[in-house]
């Protein structure tokens, strides 16, 4: 009896130092100011040298790891990026924040994240991601005062939004320089391990599996945010977190990257946490979690977490009980196959379908042996827990399933990620085929996908042609068909294969919404309208049915009808860039400008580079008389393309004709106009007029009067409302009279295509 109290002693002195190191060491003379959470996309904690791997892929997260507190097993309960990220940054699990795919849903406002908690305490919030999957659309960007998704170099040439890890780790330098001096919380996002995997140079020659190579290339990216944290004297007063969203099946059980399975190569991630000061390694064997990151922060700034997080502070847990993580996959009801829902301990995995199934991980960590049969009384046990976190975890109020447009399903489903309606039913039942038989025609949806981003139409319509002949209710292969179809300008059958997925599912709106496109590309504008009704009857925020519906009746002259239909789209939607520029050039030509401007604002509020929107916009602002907005704009434009003659005549006109005499200025003006002569050849009338009013400003008249002449030449056989106009400018210049302005617009030398329609 002795011995088993000194035993007992023991164990819980050795908890008490592994898992109590969080707290002694957060009351280290090393205050807190800073946080910077790393998260590297897509990354197996097995290719980190730190956790085993025989190669040096990670020396600068290695480095952390010798100082701060490894993790050997946490856990991710998605592997999809979009909801595990969710669940990173609000602390709950899917069946809580309702993000249960990448594609139509979205984290909604009701939510508490990190960043929020973090603002509130006094914290400069900023976040840096790397991929369109991320967009600030998606509902991530709360609480972070600066969210940078708009990349620089994206990988535009194989139509992938993402960007590589240099560009990353330096625009969160520049924002680290910005903001040294105050407490932060700085959110970094690398991409690159993400398939398709293309290392740079060198780690693409020192690497020979290229999966390797990314990570080793994040590694020294995310290296020289480590050196600048020290540079700047900010790396012991910076709680540092390293971790990723999910891993990747790398073709174990048949998967080729992640999304399917809930195996523990697509949810075991890494977690490595650095306190400021702290110099000894810690391993903790025991299970954490994802969840676990919000609870623990909060802990160590000493904020009250959420009263919703599901996960634990792990800087207070001395690791008594066993933890479950719960784990799902949704993805196989895209395929009429059941879910996946697990519960994840340290030594077993439980994993509910139609053929559950069972793994002891300390004897089978690939989990190739289904143990179901062998220990059945620990999966009953097993998946009454299950039942237990599902009935817990679940909202029935939350509704954060929204349609995403045409372009942003374009996008995500070029980084991999396959379409399709998810069913979401958290009853266990066990009446659908199970997901394990259908691994193979989800490689080969996904293989669709590529093949689209490739250009490869004919070879995509094989593929898909063969899946639909293997299972014909496949709605989504009906879908993609018809994309394919369209795309080879083959409407009628486009319809048809749209027409049979509604069949298969009438509620379908996405159906029903490329129905109606399909249907108005062919001229049936009232059968297509009908579609995006029934489209908006069963999901009224559907925010590009609005649009396209908008479009077709602007095309039927029923303005009021598409104004209104604009406004929802942009309502529902901020960053609608095309709503809010067709809702403006509707508007403008009501002779509504003020509303137009407006629009025309937001639009590039969501498109701050747009330029032929600042064009639209700074002649919108003219036609009101406000010269100076529009000289802000027609700058603007020039600093981010200084040789486009459109935006050299709008600046020099302003500054040429101006009635204030402290705005004027003649001789940039000038030089601005005669850049852009140069650029067109000196044959645009229009410019030539802007330039000799320029030289009209400066008092040069009879060098103006020449330029007017010239002007006039051109313009008299094509244009005679702009030859009239610069006859009247030549008056004046022969009489040696400058022109001034009052509200009149400069004449415009193109017209940019607004956004497309439906």
């Amino acid at each position: 009896m002795h011995f088993r109290v000194l035993l007992l002693i023991a164990l819980l002195l050795i908890a008490g130092i592994l898992f109590g190191v969080l707290r002694r060491d957060h009351e280290r003379p090393y205050p807190i100011h800073n946080l910077l959470l790393i998260s590297i996309d897509t990354c197996r904690p097995d290719y980190l040298s730190c956790y085993g791997n025989p190669d040096r892929t990670t020396p600068n997260i290695d480095a952390l790891a010798a100082e701060g507190i490894l993790y050997q097993n946490a856990i991710s309960p998605i592997p999809i990026t979009l909801p595990a990220h969710s669940s990173m940054l609000t602390g709950t699990n899917p069946p809580h924040h309702g993000v249960h795919d990448n594609l139509d849903y979205y984290l909604t406002q009701d939510h508490v994240t990190l960043a929020e908690l973090l603002r509130d305490h006094g914290l400069t919030t900023g976040a840096f991601i790397s991929a369109f999957v991320l967009d600030s659309q998606f509902g991530l960007d709360q609480g972070f005062q600066t969210y940078d998704d708009q990349f620089v170099e994206a990988r535009v040439a194989v139509n992938i939004r993402e960007r590589k890890g240099q560009e990353a780790s330096q625009v969160a330098l520049k924002w680290l320089n910005s903001h040294q001096s105050e407490p932060f919380f700085l959110f970094l996002h690398y991409y690159d391990p993400h398939f398709e995997y293309d290392p740079p140079a060198p780690f693409a020659a020192q690497f020979t599996d290229p999966y390797a190579g990314e990570i080793a290339y994040v590694d020294a990216c995310l290296g020289q945010v480590i050196e600048r944290l020290k540079q700047l004297q900010l790396y012991d007063s910076t709680l540092i977190i390293v971790t990723s969203d999910h891993g990747e099946m790398l073709g174990e059980h048949g998967e080729g990257e992640h999304s399917f399975f809930i195996y523990q190569s697509a949810i075991r991630v890494p977690l490595i946490i650095k306190l400021p000061g702290s110099s000894q390694a810690q391993t903790i064997e025991s299970l954490a979690g994802l969840i676990d990151i919000v609870p623990t922060v909060c802990g160590l700034f000493g904020i009250q977490p959420p009263p919703e997080a599901h996960g634990r502070d792990l800087s207070a847990s001395l690791g008594k009980s066993e933890r479950y993580y719960y784990c799902e996959s949704f993805t196989p009801t895209k395929y009429n196959a059941s879910p996946l829902l697990s519960v994840v301990t340290k030594d077993w995995t439980f994993i509910h379908s139609t053929r559950p199934e069972l793994y002891h991980l300390a004897e089978d960590p690939k989990e190739t042996k289904n143990a179901v049969d062998v220990y059945p009384d620990r999966a009953r046990v097993l998946q009454h827990r299950l039942k237990e976190m599902v009935e817990e975890y679940h909202r029935d109020d939350t509704d954060a399933h929204r349609p995403v447009d045409d372009n942003t399903q374009q996008q995500i489903e070029s980084l991999g990620y396959t379409g399709g309606a998810l069913i979401v039913d958290y009853r266990f039942g066990q009446g659908n085929d199970d997901a394990k038989d259908l691994i193979g025609f989800h490689q080969d949806n996904t293989r669709i996908n590529n093949l689209l981003s490739q250009k490869k139409l004919a070879e995509a319509q094989l593929l898909c042609e063969e899946m639909l002949h293997q299972r014909p209710n496949f709605v989504d292969g009906h879908l993609q068909l018809a994309k394919i179809l369209k795309s080879k300008g083959d409407f009628n059958a486009a319809v048809q294969h749209l027409q049979e997925a509604l069949k298969l599912n009438p509620e379908h709106v996405k159906a029903r919404n490329s129905l109606g496109i399909a249907l108005a590309e062919q001229g049936k504008h009232s059968e297509a309208i009908a579609q995006f009704e029934k489209a908006l009857e069963l999901q009224p925020q559907y925010a590009e049915a609005h649009y396209n519906m908008a479009v077709v009746l602007s095309s039927q002259s029923r303005l009021d009808d598409a104004i209104h239909h604009y406004r929802q789209a942009s309502k529902l939607k901020p960053g609608y860039t095309k709503a809010h520029v067709n809702l403006a050039v509707v508007l403008q030509g009501l002779g509504r400008f003020e509303e137009a401007i407006r629009y025309y604002q937001k639009a590039l509020k969501s498109k701050p580079n747009a330029l032929f929107i600042r064009e639209k916009l700074a002649t919108q602002l003219l036609l009101i008389g406000n010269l100076d907005g529009a000289l802000t704009q027609y700058r603007e434009s020039l600093r981010l393309d200084p040789n486009t003659p459109s935006f050299l005549n709008g600046a020099a006109w302003i500054l040429a004709t101006h009635p204030d005499a402290t705005v004027r200025k003649p001789q940039e003006a000038i030089n601005l106009a005669e850049r852009a002569a140069d650029l067109t050849n000196h044959e645009d009338a229009a410019i030539l007029d802007t330039l000799a009013a320029a030289f009209a400003a400066d008092s040069q008249f009879g060098r103006a009067a020449a330029t007017a002449q010239q002007a006039l030449t051109l313009a008299s056989p094509k244009d005679h409302a702009l030859a009239e106009q610069i006859r009247e400018h030549l008056t004046l210049y022969q009489q040696q009279i400058p022109y001034r302005e009052t509200n009149l617009p400069p004449p415009e030398v193109s017209d940019p295509p607004i956004g497309e329609g439906c």
